[in-house]
């Protein structure tokens, strides 16, 4: 509770109740949510930095007269909640997945790393992985590129991914001890997703059963000028191997 400042406008609010069921339709529990009277998408808990307020909530009789509350989390229906959600999950995200959301590492004009030998041991490690650990393939594939001119900002992305590996020891293969034994594949192709060479990336992935057991990812000889061509020299790629 704080008192408005000046050229600032507080913004109206109230609260929403609604029953929440159960799949047979029994009643699971009441819920009361605080909504403002704006209309706009529906993404709370994000953090907020700007400066909003709203009015004092009914039923709430603390605090002197006069006084506003400032938000410090986003509620439903503010205009700045659906970004400020999706910049929390961005940073979270960061810490559970190999590479860093959005990475622009093949067009990183950071300063060269002095000392390669460093780099190049970390990255061939982290590719015998990948092996045993199929989420690492395409971010080892990318700083793979990298191994005879690495930048500071692949080291940094090499660490990322060792900083991983050590928060989550238990991901892996899971083989299922109970599968009918059958073969399935599946493959796909991105085209032009090289930024350098705008080469096509294909990828195929097997299962047994449930069980993924094989899978890899290239980046073609040729540079294909469609989508559909892409296809084209996929499915072709696939007979002829």
């Amino acid at each position: 509770m704080e008192t408005l400042p000046p050229g600032k406008k507080a913004l109206g609010s109230h609260w929403v109740y609604e029953i929440k069921l159960n799949s047979d339709g029994s009643m699971e529990r009441v819920k009361a949510r605080k909504e403002l009277g704006i209309a706009s998408d529906g993404c709370p808990h994000g953090d907020l930095t700007e400066e909003v307020y709203i009015k004092v909530p009914p039923g709430f009789s603390h605090g002197k007269a006069g006084e506003v509350c400032r938000l410090q989390k986003s509620l439903y229906r503010l205009k700045q909640a659906p970004r400020c959600w999706f910049s929390k999950l961005a940073t979270a995200l960061k810490c559970y997945i190999p590479s860093g959301t959005n990475h622009h590492l093949t067009s990183s004009t950071s300063p060269l790393l002095i000392d390669v030998e460093r780099y190049r041991p970390v990255v061939g490690r982290q590719l015998c992985m990948s092996f045993t650990s199929p989420y690492l393939s395409f971010v080892v594939q990318v700083l793979s590129q990298f191994i005879h001119a690495p930048r500071q900002d692949h080291w940094l992305a090499a660490l990322h991914v060792v900083k991983y590996l050590k928060g989550s020891p238990g991901q892996g293969i899971l083989l299922s001890s109970s599968c009918d034994l059958q073969l399935t594949g599946w493959c796909d192709s991105n085209w032009a997703s090289c930024p350098l060479t705008r080469r096509l990336v294909s990828g195929c992935i097997v299962f047994l059963g449930d069980s993924l057991v094989s899978w890899k990812s290239k980046k073609q000889l040729t540079a294909a000028r469609s989508s559909a061509e892409a296809e084209c020299v996929l499915w072709h790629l696939s007979l002829v191997n």
